[in-house]
């Protein structure tokens, strides 16, 4: 409260109004529902979640209710970049809106395989202290092990 009066809170999210929260609970519900019939127990169980990750693009317009067909332009970066998205973290993304950051974050973009100049294929400098593949020893007391390729998103 300022001078007697209350502050609103409300933080416009891409020039749009943000939804309340009993709207994004039933957007996120429909989403749900639309990737199959899940148990809550199976839904609630990263396990599930990982084994059932969206990995191809037949399934992901099937998910975002969009034809296979208005994604062609992704099938290229999914061959260099594998596509794998959790139907939960599918269900929170709002396919009709694609500035939408978390759609931005994991919705494969031909972008992606544009290299501008500057850019280095090896950002932090790791395939020089990565003596066997899967091991970066940067520093001479600590390695860093990497164990999967897979993100789990």
């Amino acid at each position: 409260m300022t001078n007697g009066t209350k502050q609103s809170t409300h933080i416009p999210l891409a020039g749009k109004p943000r939804p309340a929260g009993g709207e994004l609970h039933i957007r996120q519900r429909d989403r749900q529902e639309n990737l199959g019939a899940v148990s809550v127990t199976d839904w609630c169980d990263w396990k599930w979640q990982f084994r059932n990750r969206v990995r191809s693009l037949e399934k992901l317009a099937l998910a975002l209710e969009r034809p296979v067909a208005s994604l062609a332009p992704c099938r290229p970066v999914i061959r260099s970049y594998p596509l794998a998205i959790t139907p939960y973290y599918l269900s929170l993304l709002d396919p009709a809106d694609e500035k939408d950051p978390l759609r931005r974050q994991c919705f494969p973009d031909p972008r992606e395989l544009s290299f501008s100049l500057g850019e280095m294929t090896d950002p932090l400098g790791e395939e020089r202290t990565m003596l066997v593949p899967g091991l970066i020893h940067r520093y001479p007391d600590r390695c860093l092990a990497i164990v999967t390729g897979d993100c789990a998103v």
